[in-house]
C-alpha cells in the first residue's frame, strides 16, 4: 500500500494562513495611518437661537389651552415653512392627571417628504404649567416661562432649519449658475473667440429732423465706422 504524505498540504495551508494573516495586518497598518477625513460643518449661529428663545418667550408660558400656546405654535408652523419645509401640524385631545383635557399640538416640518431614509430632530415647544420644583413653594402652581427648557431646544431646531435652507439655496444657485453658463456654451459655441455683437436701440437724441426714439438697423458699413 503507498503511503500518502499529507506532509506538503499542512505546510501549503500554514503558508496561506500566515499570508492571510500577513495581509490582514497589512491592511489594518494602512487603514491606522490614512489621516482622519476632516467634516466641514456650518458654524452654528448662536444669536440666531437666541433671537428664537426670545420670540418664544414673549408669548408667555406656552401652556396647553391658552392663548399663548396657539399663538406660539403659529409662529414655530410659519417659520418652518419660510425654510421651506413641509409642515404638518398633528393635534390631540390629552387627559392631564386632573382628568383637564390638554389641547395638544405636533408641529413636524420635513425636508423631502417621500423618501425612506429619514432623520428625526424633536425638541418640547410648549411648557409646563406649575413650578413644582421651584425652591420657593408658592411658585408651585404658577406656569413657569420654559426658556430653558422648551425654547431653547427649539430654538436650535430653528437655526439648524435655517441653515439646511441656507445651504440648499446655495447649492441651488451654483447649479443654476453652472446650468446658465453651459447652455451660453452650448449655444456659441464654434463663434470666434474674439467676436463681437452690435444691436441697435432707439435713438436717444433728434438729429437732422428725425425724431427722438427711433429705430435704426445696423448695417456693414456701420461696423466699418465704428472699426475706424
Amino acid at each position: 500500500m503507498k503511503r500518502i504524505s499529507i506532509l506538503p498540504l499542512v505546510t501549503v495551508l500554514i503558508v496561506a494562513v500566515v499570508a492571510c494573516s500577513s495581509n490582514k495586518r497589512s491592511v489594518n497598518e494602512a487603514e491606522e495611518k490614512r489621516p482622519a477625513q476632516q467634516v466641514q460643518v456650518p458654524t452654528f449661529q448662536a444669536d440666531s437661537a437666541y433671537h428664537y428663545i426670545e420670540a418664544q418667550a414673549a408669548f408667555g408660558p406656552r401652556v396647553p389651552n391658552t392663548a399663548a400656546h396657539r399663538a406660539c405654535g403659529d409662529y414655530l408652523a410659519a417659520q418652518l415653512e419660510r425654510f421651506g419645509a413641509k409642515v404638518y401640524n398633528q393635534y390631540a385631545d390629552l387627559m392631564a392627571y386632573d382628568n383637564t383635557l390638554l389641547k395638544a399640538r405636533n408641529i413636524i416640518g420635513a425636508y423631502q417628504p417621500e423618501s425612506r431614509k429619514r432623520v428625526m430632530l424633536c425638541a418640547h415647544w410648549d411648557s409646563r404649567p406649575y413650578a413644582d420644583y421651584d425652591p420657593d413653594p408658592k411658585n408651585h402652581h404658577t406656569p413657569i416661562l420654559g426658556v430653558n427648557d422648551g425654547a431653547s431646544g427649539v430654538g436650535v431646531l430653528l437655526t439648524a432649519f435655517g441653515v439646511f435652507w441656507g445651504i440648499f439655496m446655495l447649492v441651488s444657485l451654483i447649479g443654476g449658475g453652472n446650468g446658465v453658463e453651459e447652455t451660453m456654451k452650448r449655444q456659441f459655441e464654434g463663434f470666434a473667440q474674439n467676436s463681437a455683437f452690435m444691436v441697435a436701440q432707439p435713438t436717444s437724441e433728434a438729429y437732422k429732423g428725425f425724431r427722438k426714439g427711433r429705430w435704426w438697423s445696423i448695417e456693414l458699413q456701420d461696423v466699418e465706422r465704428v472699426r475706424s
